[in-house]
Formats: structure tokens, sequence, C-alpha cells
């Protein structure tokens, strides 16, 4: 069942763990399903209830479980979830103008290493929570990408490209260090399962525990 005051204190712990405002998680949502601030806003504090295809598309910018989001569950991630957007997400592609799809990530310019690309042992070398990390920010170039305007056309060739110079570099950082900086990378799966896993950037699972102590 639907749970209202859950359902929003998970919403405001998730912009909280993200760092996001309204605007920012309004137009993340938006990619899908134009949401508005003020809905968002109402939401939190309880004034509305939101529909399901807007429950939907927030669950999937954090990568979290409608079961979780909505109260009938502590478990924020679930790896048949988890693989689940990952095929939707990667390789991340946006349509550009002439209808043409442009392949964003892993690209020549931003490759990923073949244990994220592996979807069948991919669970060996990174933690849902990394993984949920992974498709925050490949939400952040894809929204970026679109609203910006960084799909040009290259007039010799008339093909559409992205600036990807003009990505936030803090997003491509970021992506490159969840996907990269990895003790687990390079060993063999068995090896692998010994050591421990990266960290994520935005911690859900972490910031839970402490919200449970307290």
């Amino acid at each position: 069942m639907y749970n209202a005051e859950i359902f929003a204190e998970r919403l405001k712990l998730l912009r909280k763990v993200y760092g996001l405002n309204l605007q920012r998680l309004s137009s993340l949502v938006s990619i899908t399903l134009p949401v508005s601030q003020a809905t968002i806003n109402h939401w939190e504090n309880k004034r509305r209830v939101p529909a399901l295809s807007a429950i939907q598309s927030i669950a999937d910018v954090f990568s979290v479980s409608l079961d979780w989001l909505s109260g009938r569950s502590d478990v924020p991630y679930t790896e048949s979830l988890m693989c689940s957007l990952e095929c939707e997400n990667c390789p991340l592609k946006v349509e550009a103008p002439d209808e043409s799809i442009i392949t964003l990530w892993p690209a020549r310019t931003a490759t990923a290493p073949k244990e994220y690309l592996d979807e069948k042992s991919r669970h060996i070398y990174y933690s849902l929570g990394v993984r949920a990390n992974i498709l925050f920010f490949l939400h952040q170039i894809k929204l970026d990408v679109m609203k910006d305007g960084l799909i040009v056309k290259n007039p010799a060739n008339h093909k559409y490209s992205v600036l990807y110079t003009d990505i936030n570099q803090e997003y491509m950082t970021s992506l490159y260090r969840l996907v990269s900086v990895n003790d687990r990378l390079g060993l063999p799966e068995k090896q692998a399962e010994l050591i421990p896993f990266s960290k994520p950037i935005f911690d859900l699972e972490e910031e839970i525990k402490l919200s449970i102590k307290h």
C-alpha cells in the first residue's frame, strides 16, 4: 500500500543524498514525464498524491525500487531492477534532429571497462549503490546534452555529433571515477569477490542506516 508520509520522507532523502534542488530534480524527471518543481514540492509536503507514472519516473532517476519509494519495502535496490535500467541506459543514446541515433556513452572519447560492459559479471565488480550512481550521472549527462543543444551538425559531412567538450566535466569525471577507479577491476571473479567494493559518491544505503540509528 502507498504510504504518503514515507514517500515524502524518502523523496526528500533522495534529494538530500544526491544534492539536488527542486529545479534539477524536476528537469531530470521531465526527461520522461513532465513534472514541475511545484508538484514535487506538493509531494514532499503531502499536499498531493503522485500518479504511479510519476513515482516510476522518480524511481528510475535514482534506480530505486517502486516498493521502497512508496513504503512497501525497506530495500532500495534490487539486482533485477538495476539490470533492467542498465539495459535501457547503457549504451546511453539520444536522438538527433534528423532522427538518427547517437551513442553518448560508452563512446570512442568516453570508454568503459569490460567488467562494466559485461552485464553477466557486472555485479561482481560493482555494488548496487555504485551502479545506481553511474545511472544517475548518465541521466545528468543526457539531460544536459538535450537541454544545452550539444548535438550539432558537421558541415563537412552533414552528420550529427555531440560536443563532448561542452558536457559538464564534473559529471564526466565522476562517471569515470565510478566505472574505472575500482580495486576489483582486472581481477578474476573469485579473487575480485575478496576485495571490498568501491564506495558510491552518493551513498543512499549508508544514509538510510544513519537515519535508522537516529
